[in-house]
């Protein structure tokens, strides 16, 4: 599998200043986002909880693509950052992830993802987001086989 046979989405939860200006769409109805990278729209999402003076924000990635994609994801992040976007414990991040590849290529990434997915958890800093019913653990289905044929099955 090459990296670019990998398309993804990532959709980053924040919390922006009252006084931005950035148009924000509907729940799934993104608004694009001008000072974005082409392509990124922003999303009402309410399971964003802000502090007074704040507005929630979803932003959302268009597909993306190897390393190119991946550089698209970090220009967007730094943008958001600096236009005073923050986070706090409701907001999260969430990354979509398909491709062509075969059964064998699924299992190397269920793999890959359970071998790692306690490190991956502990970047969110909060031990509250692997605990969601949103975010379930592969060891949830048993093991990284059991979670193979469910996603198989689901597909």
């Amino acid at each position: 599998m090459h990296a670019n046979d990998i398309a993804f989405g990532i959709e980053i939860e924040t919390h922006m200043p009252g006084n931005d200006r950035t148009p924000i769409g509907g729940y799934h109805n993104g608004l694009p986002v001008s000072w974005l990278p082409s392509g990124w729209k922003a999303e009402r999402d309410g399971s964003i909880r802000t502090p007074p003076g704040r507005k929630p924000c979803e932003f959302v990635s268009p597909v993306l693509r190897g390393r190119e994609g991946l550089q698209n994801v970090e220009t967007a992040v730094d943008a958001i950052r600096d236009r005073g976007a923050r986070v706090n414990e409701s907001c999260g991040l969430h990354i979509t992830i398909s491709w062509n590849g075969d059964a064998a290529a699924l299992a190397r990434l269920i793999s890959l993802i359970a071998n790692h997915e306690k490190a991956i958890y502990a970047s969110t800093g909060t031990r509250r987001r692997e605990r969601t019913q949103w975010a379930k653990q592969i060891k949830t289905y048993g093991n990284k086989d059991a979670a193979k044929t469910r996603c198989e099955r689901d597909r």
